[in-house]
């Protein structure tokens, strides 16, 4: 592993380009991983702007990922000027969302890494930011080693690789044959299930909210038949007829689904 420190992550910006370079350095260390977020929404058709890199990667190799992101140059983020411990349980509980002043205030909790520094004062403003979600916490299925790609979208249903995905992302045809999304119903279910779970803090609804909007609202999405929990369902068709409704309705979906997932 030498040479990865001799190595940094050379990556400008959120194309699938550099997308690509990311997932592979994280596959070649055994770590299988998937769009998530605003960059899997725009394989479906969503028409955000994605300035960061979001991922999905299993909860028991964010501790390596940790430790690979550092040794390719990434720094892992802070809301304040301080150096991160070296441990990443620490450095996990210290790094909170909500006490960033700029757009990862907007993000759900999670582990968050900056670029390598160019020198360059505008570029490096402009960097995206690195997100790595646990795929457990937002609700996907288990995510396929690469050992599997090429049966993704074949005999595996819960993946696609990018290429095959309904709208076209720009990028070279080897990149979007390295990159995982999840499947359409596997990706909105997701989206809800961190909405209804887990983002309570205002921003991070808001954000979350305008994803999903442009997914229940995209042409790909011609029926919502096939989201099996019924509180997403109706939560779903609420986004999709005008979001109309109290906040106690949606705390009572809230609790709802809660209840349903701990039962």
């Amino acid at each position: 592993m030498a040479s990865d420190t001799e190595h940094p992550l050379l990556i400008q910006d959120p194309s699938i380009d550099d997308i690509a370079k990311l997932v592979t350095v994280l596959r070649r260390a055994g770590i299988p991983s998937a769009l998530w977020g605003v960059n899997a929404a725009g394989c479906y058709g969503g028409r955000l702007c994605y300035m960061d890199i979001e991922l999905a990667i299993k909860e028991i190799d964010q501790e390596r990922v940790f430790d690979l992101l550092r040794r390719h140059g990434c720094h892992p983020s802070q809301p304040t000027e301080t150096s991160p411990p070296e441990n990443f349980h620490l450095w996990r509980k210290q790094a909170l969302h909500h006490e960033y002043i700029d757009r990862r205030r907007f993000r759900l909790y999670t582990p968050i890494y900056t670029l390598p520094r160019t020198g360059d004062e505008f570029t490096d403003f402009l960097s995206p930011f690195i997100m790595i979600y646990s795929a457990e916490m937002v609700g996907l299925p288990p995510i396929p080693p690469f050992s599997a790609s090429s049966n993704i979208g074949k005999d595996q249903q819960d993946y696609i690789t990018v290429d095959t995905a309904p709208c076209y992302i720009l990028g070279s045809r080897e990149s979007q044959s390295t990159v995982v999304v999840p499947v359409f119903k596997h990706l909105v279910q997701s989206v809800m299930h961190v909405l209804l779970r887990h983002a309570d803090a205002l921003l991070v609804w808001a954000q979350l909210m305008a994803e999903l909007a442009e997914l229940v609202h995209s042409p790909v999405c011609n029926a919502l038949d096939e989201i099996s929990v019924p509180t997403m369902r109706r939560f779903a068709q609420w986004v999709r007829d005008g979001e109309s409704g109290s906040p106690e309705f949606i705390q009572g979906m809230k609790d709802e689904y809660r209840a349903l997932i701990q039962a």
